[in-house]
């Protein structure tokens, strides 16, 4: 299990912790959960692709009806053609030829992105997906993966957000458990010693939840106390 003062090449590997502290700086578990997500965005909910509307964001479940990989302009294009029985659409993936190991024919998953159009018909670039293996419940698959919040976080190239999300998700998932802190000073009165250690662990609490999933009842908190840590971030960086 990490701490907060866990080095990142012992939870993400080498080549993702090089990456990271090249791009950000971040060398550490609490580096890496403080590189707070700038804003969220929604997961479409589950649309026909008969019915698909251009820059709408949707979730779609589909079939793979065909996959082919090519090359253009110096990228690997890979093409996934899927289908719901109401109509077929185009995914493409830039330089992601990996990817091609998981998209097999016949296999049926959730995809998820923006609808754009290139030559008249619609497709969507780089989209998120989730594969439903054999004998799941693809009710409970849907209702895990469509209209969810998504954080998008300060990224870069070599580093998009949705990379970032990864390596946050691996990171709270080896976390331990945060222990829980009370001031030792003595001059403190119990009240103050009491009020000021539920703030904290409120604290500890509020910066492992903005790394997750939010719901809508919890976003606004999530905004706030978000604008509250840049902040007071902003504040210790020009003290």
């Amino acid at each position: 299990m990490a701490i907060l003062t866990t080095r990142l090449t012992n939870v993400l590997g080498d080549r993702t912790a090089v990456v990271l502290e090249k791009s950000f700086g971040i060398t550490d578990v609490n580096e890496l959960l403080r590189h707070y997500p700038r804003r969220y965005v929604v997961r479409g909910e589950l649309t026909d692709i008969s019915t698909l509307i251009a820059e709408d964001e949707v979730t779609i479940l589909a079939e793979i009806e065909a996959v082919k990989l090519r090359r253009a302009n110096g990228k690997n294009i890979l093409e996934v053609v899927v289908t719901d029985g109401s109509a077929n659409l185009s995914l493409t993936f830039f330089n992601q030829a990996w990817r091609e190991k998981d998209l097999k024919t016949g296999r049926v998953g959730l995809f998820a992105g923006k609808v754009g159009i290139f030559k008249g018909k619609r497709q969507l670039s780089h989209p998120d997906y989730q594969l439903i293996p054999d004998g799941d419940d693809v009710d409970s698959a849907v209702a895990e993966f469509a209209g969810k919040f998504l954080p998008v976080y300060p990224a870069t190239s070599k580093l998009p957000s949705w990379k970032i999300m990864q390596c946050v998700k691996l990171t709270l998932d080896s976390l331990d458990e945060l222990p829980d802190y009370l001031p030792k000073e003595s001059q403190l009165s119990l009240l103050t010693q009491l009020w000021k250690k539920h703030l904290l662990i409120f604290i500890s609490r509020q910066i492992l939840n903005l790394q997750k999933m939010p719901n809508k009842g919890s976003l606004l908190m999530r905004h706030y106390f978000c604008s509250c840590c840049w902040v007071s971030d902003e504040m210790k960086l020009r003290s």
